[in-house]
């Protein structure tokens, strides 16, 4: 009994259940030993393999999840996450120094890529697409052309005329989040 719990600690990565399949079939065989070094060297393998997907995918959730704190509502056919996204890596650029409110724009190429970069395998170009023109339609965006006629645009400092009931409650929170977080860098 000492002998099979000695050997068993020599093969510490396979399962227990692996190691006596394989210990039951071999016990008066010489190849007993080679046949678990290849079952612990598979085994080894195996953890390599699952602790580098196990990486991968925790780098795959290391998506920015700032934008949830962006608390309101938008309709049913509208992507909640998106508009969140759009508004805090678009234009309030948390971390960063400047943020794109009023008259410094950014042009629609870089939000877009900003948002993509943030929200990594769960953006959606289409869903993208409807929250910046949700965005619009609520009157939330100033819409300007850069100097190469590309369209370039900034979050409104403040509600206007063109500003509906939603894209209020949006401008709201959105500049309450900024005022309250650059007070604290």
């Amino acid at each position: 009994m000492s002998f099979l719990k000695d050997l068993r600690k020599a093969y510490p990565h396979m399962s227990i259940l692996r190691f006596i399949n394989i210990y039951d079939a071999f016990q008066n065989d010489d190849s007993l030993l080679e046949k678990l070094d290849l079952a612990e060297a598979t085994a080894v393998e195996e953890d390599r393999e699952g602790s580098r997907k196990l990486q991968e995918l925790g780098e795959l959730m290391s998506v920015s999840e700032q934008h949830h704190k962006l608390k309101f509502v938008v309709p049913a056919g509208v992507d909640l996450e998106h508009v969140q996204a759009l508004i805090m890596y678009g234009f309030l650029m948390p971390g960063q120094d400047k943020a794109y409110i009023g008259g410094k724009v950014l042009p629609e190429r870089h939000v877009r890529t900003n948002v993509k970069n943030k929200l990594g395998i769960r953006y959606d170009l289409t869903m993208y697409g409807g929250a910046l023109q949700y965005l619009k339609k609520e009157g939330v965006l100033n819409q300007q052309s850069s100097g190469s006629r590309e369209e370039a645009l900034s979050l409104k400092s403040g509600s206007d005329a063109k500003t509906r009931i939603h894209g209020e409650q949006i401008l709201r929170v959105s500049l309450e989040y900024e005022r309250v977080s650059r007070r604290k860098q």
